[in-house]
């Protein structure tokens, strides 16, 4: 079975059992209510289901329950697409330690916070059960819009520290930016301090392949491989229980023009490059910009924009194998692209 959407979501009838429950009896609206309503938008939004139970399990649960109903009649017309994993759902475990999950996989389950925080600390794999549904998920939803600008009414951007406000682990990173290494003297406050927010040790506990993309022939191969090094060096320094692998890929100018941060749970997108504080750490003269933030569950609207971004990251390194260092990244090689 071929996935349709970059969303894969595994996911066991008993939670979505307590899921539909609660919803369906809590006429209070208490300060959980909001977390588990977004879960289920998102649920019915462009997500690949690998469910434990046969299609027809949910037909016949959807008889009676209204949520159940629409889950399936939505997977039937263009939303989610459900997917009978019944037959191969014992297997996950293994699958789960092998690091055979594609990277942008969510769990749901019903089980106990032990193997929670084992699924999460241990194999790097977004998962919840109903109980802490309220505090991951505001992971795995978040959204944040900044407004860059040398201008100080109009600047809401200070650093890169809200990165590490989220509990999203990390294997893989792509960074498509045709600039953001070009300033050898503005890295650390560019570059570096993303990757220094964004890299958590305790939530990337596998190995770390990071993509950084750049304009051809904008450095000379000497500077590139600096930057290779300084990067290199900075990651060394978080101690990483695993290997990491760096990789700098020139591209033709003409073939990337959209700025991307992609992890496997976070997209940021950015109207210039990322470089934004020169070598002062202050916001660059000429930068006047926007940044948008999205967790893997919101990526259902902009599904296709996604796809279509990392299709052309896909392609433009293809096309130009020129690159140092390692080339390992998951997520350009999934069968979703």
């Amino acid at each position: 079975m071929k996935p349709v959407f970059i969303k894969q979501v595994y996911c066991e009838l008993k939670f979505l059992q307590e899921l539909f429950d609660y919803l369906g009896n809590n006429l209070a609206f208490d300060e959980n209510y909001g977390s588990s309503y977004n879960v289920r938008e998102m649920l019915g939004k462009q997500c690949d289901i690998w469910m434990d139970v046969p299609f027809d399990k949910i037909t016949e649960l959807g008889i009676n329950n209204p949520f159940f109903k629409s889950l399936w009649k939505k997977s039937l017309e263009g939303g989610s697409k459900l997917h009978d994993y019944s037959s191969e759902f014992s297997k996950l475990p293994e699958l789960i330690h092998q690091t055979s999950l594609p990277p942008h996989s969510l769990y749901f389950h019903n089980q106990d916070e032990k193997l929670s925080n084992e699924l999460l600390f241990t194999y790097n794999l977004l998962n919840s059960n109903i109980e802490f549904l309220k505090l991951t998920s505001k992971d795995f939803l978040i959204s944040n819009d900044f407004t860059i600008s040398p201008d100080k009414e109009l600047n809401n951007f200070s650093d890169w520290s809200f990165l590490r406000n989220n509990n999203l682990p990390i294997t893989d990173i792509i960074i498509a930016d045709n600039y953001l290494v070009k300033d050898l003297e503005a890295m650390k406050h560019n570059i570096l301090g993303i990757l220094n927010n964004l890299i958590k040790p305790n939530l990337c506990s596998m190995e770390l392949n990071v993509m950084i993309t750049v304009e051809k022939d904008i450095l000379s191969a000497a500077a590139l491989s600096d930057r290779l090094n300084i990067i290199n060096d900075e990651i060394s320094k978080k101690k990483l229980s695993h290997k990491y692998n760096i990789g700098i890929y020139e591209v033709k100018k003409d073939l990337l023009h959209d700025r991307d941060i992609i992890t496997n749970y976070l997209w940021l997108r950015s109207g210039h490059s990322f470089d934004y504080f020169n070598k002062k750490n202050t916001i660059k003269s000429n930068k006047n910009t926007s940044l948008d933030i999205r967790g893997v569950g919101l990526w259902g609207k902009k599904e296709h924009g996604i796809l279509k971004h990392l299709r052309a990251i896909r392609n433009a390194c293809i096309m130009n194998n020129d690159f140092i260092g390692g080339e390992s990244n998951r997520i350009l090689v999934n069968n979703y692209l």
